[in-house]
């Protein structure tokens, strides 16, 4: 998977608030992630432009793109 793919998707699902992704580090060793897999760390800025954006607004932001990234992508997302 690309990171164009990625982008593409976050794009489409981050609404208004996504102003900018970006990735910023991508990690592949088979030993400790898996065969044929990939750590891709991604970097996100979000702005409401008409009221402050509350934690709760933030994690449930989160929360959806972590959602739409594992059914696009199949992805896992590291805690």
């Amino acid at each position: 998977v690309t990171f164009d793919k990625v982008s593409e998707v976050i794009t489409a699902a981050g609404g208004p608030w996504l102003t900018q992704v970006e990735v910023f580090d991508i990690y592949k060793n088979a030993d400790h992630i898996g065969e044929g897999k990939m750590s891709m760390a991604l970097r996100f800025t979000i702005e409401n432009k008409e009221s402050t954006l509350s934690e709760a607004d933030i994690e449930k932001w989160f929360k959806q793109m972590q959602e739409v990234l594992s059914e696009a992508f199949n992805a896992t997302i590291r805690k």
